[in-house]
């Protein structure tokens, strides 16, 4: 692994399966290895099951079941959340106004689309921020088919006209 950037060295061992270690290693490793860089803090260990390697310095010492090193318990990245956790018509019944992006989510469009919709007289809006719609409001839009057809032309030349 000698002469390559530390970079690529990185995403070659994760790559491989590699998880950055975490823990510490006493002043013994680092004697037994007889490295400088160590001592002083700068030594960077990967490991992958029993293996430890460090790429500190070009030497990639690597070790085997190594003693003086802590148990360290690999932080794994968690599941990614849902961005609600309540569906539509459950949203809808238990609150009585709902956000921009809450409204975008219960209608299945973006929110862009209803900020442009509050711009456009479409809802109202609470004065407070961030606005909210009424959810009355947003039932009303659910049935409304104008809603999910794109933007006439002459609403896009009265938009450029504005702009």
């Amino acid at each position: 692994m000698g002469g390559k950037s530390k970079i690529d060295q990185i995403i070659k061992l994760t790559q491989s399966g590699w998880r950055a270690y975490e823990g510490q290693a006493t002043a013994t490793v680092y004697d037994n290895l007889d490295c400088e860089k160590g001592k002083r803090g700068r030594a960077r260990w990967f490991a992958k099951g029993d293996l430890l390697v460090c790429i500190g310095c070009d030497r990639n010492c690597t070790l085997s079941c190594p003693d003086g090193f802590q148990l360290s318990l690999f932080k794994y990245p968690a599941p990614p959340r849902p961005a609600f956790r309540l569906p539509p018509d459950e949203l809808m019944a238990k609150r009585k106004l709902l956000t921009v992006n809450e409204t975008a989510y219960v209608l299945n469009i973006s929110s862009r689309q209803v900020r442009r919709m509050i711009y456009e007289g479409r809802f109202q809006v609470t004065r407070d921020t961030p606005a909210r719609i009424p959810v009355a409001e947003v039932r009303a839009a659910s049935e409304d088919v104008d809603l999910w057809v794109s933007p006439s032309e002459e609403m896009l030349d009265e938009r450029a006209a504005r702009l």
